[in-house]
């Protein structure tokens, strides 16, 4: 009895490893996608949006990141929007006596940037909070992977919103498409 037991585990096995290596199936989970690095030359020392639109169709977007750097010592928060939803892709604020560093591979593609329009809006530094002006690289606070919310979109937004004195210096932005 015994041996009738491992002699089908192993043909279960062997026939579960054939299946395996015949139609080499995708990963569970895995979504295709395709990441693009775009330069930029965005300076701004007011609070502004920028109209983000594709020059290849529909937007897909699956992640977003902004480089550049900050001087000053001014609250800079930078947001990725639909004109609904806002989520923060890089601030400035750093808690007050914390060495922890902002936690950070493409393809060239154009998002096309319409110049900026004024916004009326603030944010305020909290108590306990200062601000650290220098260089950010790939930031993504809460872009790193994009939700439903940002795909098949014609036109999405990036809000700098700037407490003087600050000037901030886009440089680059990073984001991944979904494949189709």
């Amino acid at each position: 009895m015994e041996s009738h037991s491992l002699l089908l585990s192993i043909a279960v096995l062997f026939l579960m490893v054939t299946v395996l290596v015949t139609t080499q199936p995708n990963i569970t989970g895995f979504v295709p996608t395709t990441t693009h690095s775009q330069t930029l030359d965005l300076v701004s020392s007011e609070t502004k949006r920028y109209s983000l639109t594709p020059s290849f169709g529909k937007l897909h977007l699956a992640s977003f990141a902004v480089s550049g750097n900050v001087a000053g010592s001014g609250l800079v928060n930078i947001y990725l929007t639909d004109g609904e939803q806002k989520l923060l892709v890089y601030t400035n604020k750093r808690k007050v006596k914390s060495n922890l560093a902002q936690i950070t591979g493409y393809v060239p593609a154009d998002l096309i940037i319409s110049p900026g329009e004024s916004l009326n809006e603030t944010d305020t530094l909290p108590s306990g909070y200062t601000t650290q002006s220098g260089t950010f690289t790939s930031v993504c606070i809460e872009t790193c992977v994009l939700g439903q919310q940002f795909l098949k979109k014609d036109k999405i937004f990036l809000e700098v919103i700037i407490e003087e004195p600050a000037t901030v210096h886009i440089t680059e932005m990073a984001f991944s498409t979904l494949d189709e």
